[in-house]
């Protein structure tokens, strides 16, 4: 199984979630890791939004999340920053929960 470059995914022409369930779909073979992850980031972003928010809101709010994380290596107040111009109001320990889970 080859590993998911950010550069691949970067080079998609429309980068939105569906997009992005479609990539991750045609890599060799099933990579049910990386689906499991986006699942939950997707539910936490989802989470941090409310319930009542229109489902392509939060696909976008995901898909920002995970482009912010792309290829660091630590949550910094950059992150923390850009994060609370999208949700508010965010803890460190929501801010740090979205970070792990696109590191992994």
């Amino acid at each position: 199984m080859s590993p998911i470059s950010s550069s691949s995914l970067l080079s998609l022409r429309k980068f939105s979630w569906s997009s992005l369930c479609q990539f991750i779909e045609n890599i060799d073979g099933p990579n049910l890791e990386v689906a499991e992850n986006l699942e939950k980031l997707l539910g936490d972003v989802k989470e941090l939004m409310g319930d009542d928010e229109v489902m392509e809101v939060v696909e976008d709010a995901t898909i920002f999340v995970l482009k912010l994380f792309m290829n660091e290596s630590a949550m910094l107040m950059k992150h923390a920053m850009n994060l609370k111009k999208l949700f508010g109001p965010i803890s460190f320990q929501q801010s740090s929960r979205l970070f792990e889970v696109c590191a992994l």
